[in-house]
C-alpha cells in the first residue's frame, strides 16, 4: 500500500515486498529442493525459495525467504539448471517485523553462499547464457 497527502507519497514495506514480485515474476517454475541443516519443523516452515524463468529473457529469477530472527548462511547449487557460480547483483529487503521503514537495498552475493538476514526477503536475476 501507498500512504499520500497533499504533500508526501509513503511507500509501505508491503508495497516494496508487491513491487519485487511484481517485477520478478518469471513464467516457469523450475523445481528447486531446499534443505536445511536444522530439521526442526518450526525452522524448515520459516524459509522459502521459489525459483522461475523469465520467459521474454531467459532470466533465472531466484526468490529467497527468511522468516527467522537470526542470520541463515545458505548453499546454492544451481548446476542442475546449469548455473555456475558468480556473483550476482540482489535487493534484499530486511528489517524487523514491525519496521515501517524497510526499503530495498541491492547488494552483491556469491551464488554458491549466501547470507540470509534475519527477516528478510532477497530477489535476484541470474542473466541468461548467450
Amino acid at each position: 500500500m501507498i500512504y499520500f497527502n497533499n504533500t508526501t507519497v509513503k511507500p509501505t514495506v508491503g508495497y516494496y515486498i508487491q513491487q519485487a514480485f511484481g517485477q520478478h515474476a518469471g513464467q516457469t517454475y523450475l523445481f528447486s529442493d531446499l534443505q536445511l541443516s536444522n530439521q526442526d519443523e518450526a525452522v524448515n516452515k520459516r524459509i522459502g525459495k521459489s525459483i522461475v524463468r523469465d520467459a521474454k529473457t531467459g532470466d533465472i529469477i531466484v526468490k529467497l525467504v527468511n522468516l527467522l530472527p537470526v542470520e541463515v548462511d545458505l548453499e546454492l547449487d544451481l548446476s542442475a539448471i546449469g548455473i555456475r557460480k558468480q556473483e550476482v547483483n540482489a535487493t534484499v529487503i530486511a528489517g524487523k517485523p514491525t519496521d515501517r521503514t524497510a526499503r530495498p537495498v541491492t547488494a552483491t552475493l556469491e551464488l554458491d553462499r549466501c547470507k540470509l538476514s534475519p527477516y528478510s526477503f532477497t530477489v535476484f536475476r541470474i542473466p541468461a547464457q548467450k
